[in-house]
């Protein structure tokens, strides 16, 4: 691949080019790793397989999951793709096919007509990496997660049982309740303005749906919790895939309106405060 074009795919941002099992052997340990240390620690990253055909946003490229495993005093690594299937697609083509969070472009009718994947929009699952009810997931707010084996090798999509239905888009970053165990996470789709609380127990079994409505849809990456509420941003910030489609900048920034501090009641009881306040946007709490 020719990166050169491409700044966020430079020094650190530089792709791995291939997978790999690493012993001890090939790996550097410093100090004595703990006998009693047992588990693995993982993290997931974009991590383009093909040359992209447009790339000014850092975490755009496919998803891979690197892990560092523990067992008795001994360490091993590893890294696999998660196998999407639009990186399953472009594997098969042997080359780039769909666009970017910014420029989105028609998935050509060869490829569709082959049986590839239709949807333009890449589900990289490149932005977490999540264990929770006995279950690994690769997770990516624009659709459902992937569900993982402990070796790393993808099993599917993961619905959740049906509690996720086809539009679904599931955040990458829910939170567990250090308290309850429960995973505390949400639902935006394409179609809705608005939003849904998605709360799972700590088996991960899903509990319930809290609705929260909005007139237009905003850019609400993340969440935070306390033992009784979920606490969003809702800033003037707006995106336009209409504006993606055409590859214009389909971001809006309308200050003027302020930003919106929404308190959600876990329970699901009772209607959301809302604090008004000087407009900010946040990524991540």
């Amino acid at each position: 691949m020719d990166l050169s074009a491409f700044p966020y795919l430079q020094g650190n941002y530089a792709p791995v080019a291939e997978e790999r099992d690493l012993g001890e052997e090939q790996l550097t340990v410093e100090g004595e790793i703990p006998r009693k240390l047992a588990g693995a620690f993982m993290r997931d990253g974009a991590n383009v397989a093909f040359q992209p055909n447009h790339y000014v946003y850092p975490a755009d490229g496919d998803g891979m999951v690197h892990a560092v495993y523990f067992k008795d005093g001994h360490v091993q690594y590893k890294n696999r793709w998660v196998e999407t299937s639009h990186l399953k697609t472009e594997r098969k083509f042997n080359r780039m096919i769909y666009g970017s969070v910014g420029k989105i472009v028609p998935v050509p009718q060869e490829v569709i007509d082959a049986g590839g994947e239709p949807n333009p929009v890449r589900n990289t699952a490149n932005t977490n990496v999540l264990y929770h009810g006995g279950k690994l997931f690769a997770m990516w707010e624009g659709g459902f997660p992937h569900l993982l084996n402990n070796d790393l090798s993808t099993v599917g999509l993961y619905d959740y049982d049906g509690a996720l239905k086809p539009g679904d888009a599931l955040t990458a970053h829910p939170k567990v309740c250090p308290d309850t165990g429960q995973l505390v996470s949400c639902t935006q789709r394409w179609d809705s303005s608005n939003y849904w609380v998605q709360i799972f127990d700590a088996s991960g079994k899903h509990m319930k749906t809290i609705p929260v409505e909005f007139a237009r849809k905003g850019i609400i990456h993340d969440l935070q919790i306390t033992p009784n509420y979920v606490i969003i941003f809702y800033a003037p910030a707006f995106h336009s895939l209409e504006k993606a489609m055409k590859g214009e900048n389909p971001f809006m920034w309308e200050p003027e309106l302020g930003t919106k501090i929404i308190v959600i009641p876990r329970d699901g009881k009772g209607k959301p405060t809302v604090f008004e306040t000087d407009p900010f946007f946040s990524w991540h709490f």
